[in-house]
C-alpha cells in the first residue's frame, strides 16, 4: 500500500512542480478482507459484468 501511495505522491508533485495552481485528485482504493480472489480473478469479473475484454498488464 506505501508503494502505491508513493507513487501518487509522486504524481502529484510531478504535476505541481511546474507551477500548478489547484490539484485536485481522487484515490479509491477498495479492498475485500473477507474473500481472497487474485487479480486475474478481479479481470475475470469484470469482464463478466462489462462484457468487454481487459487485460493486465
Amino acid at each position: 500500500m506505501r508503494t502505491v501511495l508513493n507513487a501518487i505522491d509522486a504524481a502529484r508533485q510531478a504535476v505541481k512542480s511546474p507551477g500548478a495552481k489547484r490539484l485536485i485528485s481522487t484515490t479509491r482504493i477498495a479492498e475485500r478482507i473477507d474473500a481472497s480472489k487474485t487479480l486475474e480473478d478481479e479481470v475475470e469479473s469484470v469482464n463478466e459484468n462489462f462484457g468487454q475484454e481487459l487485460r493486465v498488464l
